[in-house]
């Protein structure tokens, strides 16, 4: 996904894009607080599943979400107001399990 995201911007002359590829933020989120991020799409693992298939090992990880597939989200969502930028965009994927409403709330609060 990230390869394709980068080549779209090199398509479309994009001069000040950049693609991140990372687990949570966890290496730039001092960087990114201080630039503020203009638009953010976020593809966290989402699928409903035990909670410990999310720190395995295996492939299952890229996908694992644990308790409602929001676990990873569930931990982003409280970062999202310092890093984005005061007319920033995020983007979420989600699906129905994942409790959109829920997921708006929190958003929101926030």
């Amino acid at each position: 996904a990230a390869s394709a995201c980068k080549r779209t911007c090199e398509a479309n002359k994009l001069r000040y894009g950049e693609v991140i590829n990372m687990d949570l933020l966890v290496s730039l989120s001092d960087r990114m607080e201080s630039v503020g991020i203009d638009i953010m799409l976020f593809n966290p693992p989402y699928v409903v599943t035990p909670s410990q298939e999310i720190a395995s090992s295996d492939i299952a990880s890229s996908w694992a979400g644990g308790v409602k597939g929001r676990e990873v989200l569930d931990r982003f969502i409280p970062k999202l107001g310092k890093l984005m930028s005061t007319n920033g965009s995020f983007y979420v994927v989600a699906i129905e399990e994942n409790v959109p409403e829920e997921i708006c709330k929190l958003l929101l609060e926030n």
